[in-house]
């Protein structure tokens, strides 16, 4: 009987894991795939919450440049400064997924956008650019050389 008794009551707990969502795929954030592109036209129009709420979707689930546009237009038609940072942040993470071993190695207008951003990032006060600004001043890393043993 007692075992009958614990069969049932595991059951029970483990019922509720067994169960499948919803026909709507759901993320960890709890946004609908409907609410994505609600969430693009709100930060269009400069809502910094629902920015801000795309990043958080990015940064978990979007691999590549799919976030790319929307810091675009926060930055250049809304003026939110997080969103230049996140323009130079976007690109240069594609480069280096693309082989780019440091700034560098890019090409020099591939180079001249990305300090565009990083400047106007660090002219709207946001301090991760001004040190950015500054590793890329410093110029390309030394290689340590090979040895010939």
């Amino acid at each position: 009987m007692k075992k009958h008794l614990l069969w049932w009551f595991v059951l029970l707990l483990a019922f509720p894991m067994c169960q499948t969502p919803g026909s709507e795929e759901v993320s960890m954030n709890n946004y609908e795939s409907g609410d994505i592109p609600k969430l693009r036209q709100a930060a269009y129009d400069g809502n910094v919450e629902a920015y801000q709420q795309l990043r958080i979707i990015a940064l978990d689930f979007s691999p590549g440049t799919e976030f790319l546009y929307d810091a675009l237009m926060m930055a250049n038609k809304n003026d939110y400064p997080p969103a230049y940072l996140d323009v130079y942040q976007d690109l240069y993470s594609e480069c280096e997924i693309h082989g780019a071993r440091s700034f560098h190695d890019l090409d020099k207008e591939t180079q001249a956008l990305l300090r565009h951003y990083l400047t106007k990032a660090a002219a709207k006060g946001m301090h991760e650019a001004d040190t950015i600004l500054l590793e890329i001043k410093k110029g390309p890393p030394v290689q340590p050389a090979e040895s010939d043993m």
